[in-house]
């Protein structure tokens, strides 16, 4: 594998180091804990995370670098659509979502909120990824605290 700061990118036209910058900047957004491998994949096809896919890249013929950055942008949208309908699915929002909240974090309806947050540390630890935790259940318990935080400083403000 050749060392990506010794990588020759003139090899690249003007416009498509453009392309391929944006690209990575939409693929580096990219976050989706079912097709996470998938993502990966487009990844290093596309060098953000080796040099060896910037080398097949820069051998790649016209046509077939416009083909790439179709099919590139076909998955990136087909990413984002999954993703925005699975989180609306997984996290919803209003009166329903709250109390979902705190059942997600095992607590009584409107418990207050040195409890909530003692409850909320003991699950991150629990269900933490690198600790070999689930990554959903890890976002639902963020997103569920933020949730409870958020309508907790509103209830004050109104106060």
């Amino acid at each position: 594998m050749t060392d990506l700061s010794r990588f020759n990118y003139k090899k690249f036209s003007l416009e498509d180091r453009h392309r391929l910058r944006e690209l990575r900047k939409k693929l580096r957004r990219l976050w989706f804990p079912p097709m996470e491998n998938d993502i990966r994949a487009w990844r290093r096809r596309s060098g953000i995370n080796s040099s060896r896919g910037l080398k097949e890249f820069s051998e790649l013929s016209r046509h077939e670098k416009e083909r790439f950055f179709t099919e590139a942008e076909v998955f990136i949208r087909l990413i984002e659509n999954a993703s925005s309908v699975w989180y609306r699915r997984n996290f919803p929002t209003g009166e329903n979502s709250l109390m979902r909240a705190y059942f997600t974090l095992d607590l009584e309806n409107y418990a207050p909120l040195c409890e909530v947050r003692k409850r909320y540390h003991r699950l991150v630890l629990k269900s933490h990824p690198d600790r070999g935790g689930n990554p959903e259940e890890f976002i639902k318990i963020i997103n569920a605290y933020r949730q409870i935080y958020a309508n907790s400083a509103e209830r004050e403000a109104l106060a």
